[in-house]
């Protein structure tokens, strides 16, 4: 039986979705978003995706950056890599996103491990990796609007378990909104508006 979940609005402004195995004897592994203090997360988006995978997933990195800016302070990488150090054969898929391109659904198939993961972007694209013939299939879609921020956490051991992923209102739409209220903040009528 399959695992699907399109998430709804009223858990929101914030909310997470698990996929896979968590606890038991798994090595847990927090995002360093936390460790590196980051207080305006709401700023950052995914700008590059790595998965390394044989039979499962062996690894992630994912490279956040901070929007309007190009700085090399903007940026930090998370990597969540398995405990096998002799896997062989492995592959890599990666992807680097639009300024305005977000993840909207996680889907993919999983039992003991994470065996495929299928990140689609909010341009139609489609990242794959993984074994389309392992497991259980699970998907997950974010609302209009949201989308998925984070990779919270993630259990492994030989390979990738289970991720936790944050789905928040997108860092896009939330910078436009900024924007157009920084632009009509002399629009009496628009302040009227937007007191009520």
């Amino acid at each position: 039986m399959s695992e699907n979940s399109r998430i709804k609005k009223e858990n929101f402004p914030h909310n997470s979705v698990k996929i896979g195995v968590f606890g038991g004897s798994s090595q847990k592994i927090p995002s360093k978003k936390n460790a590196l203090n980051i207080n305006d997360f709401h700023h950052y988006k995914i700008s590059s995706l790595k998965i390394f995978y044989s039979t499962s997933i062996y690894s992630i990195e994912i490279q956040y950056q901070q929007l309007n800016t190009d700085h090399y302070e903007s940026f930090f990488v998370d990597s969540f890599q398995s405990q096998n150090k002799y896997l062989k054969d492995v592959n890599l898929a990666t992807y680097t996103f639009g300024k305005d391109e977000e993840i909207v659904e996680f889907s993919g198939r999983t039992g003991s491990y994470i065996d495929q993961i299928i990140v689609k972007t909010s341009r139609g694209k489609k990242i794959i990796a993984g074994n389309e013939s392992g497991g259980t299939e699970f998907s997950h879609k974010s609302p209009f609007g949201y989308c998925f921020t984070l990779i919270k956490c993630c259990t492994m051991k030989d390979f990738i378990e289970g991720l936790e992923v944050d789905v928040d209102l997108s860092p896009v739409f939330r910078i436009k909104i900024y924007k157009v209220i920084e632009e009509k903040k002399n629009d009496e009528l628009f302040n009227e508006y937007f007191k009520m």
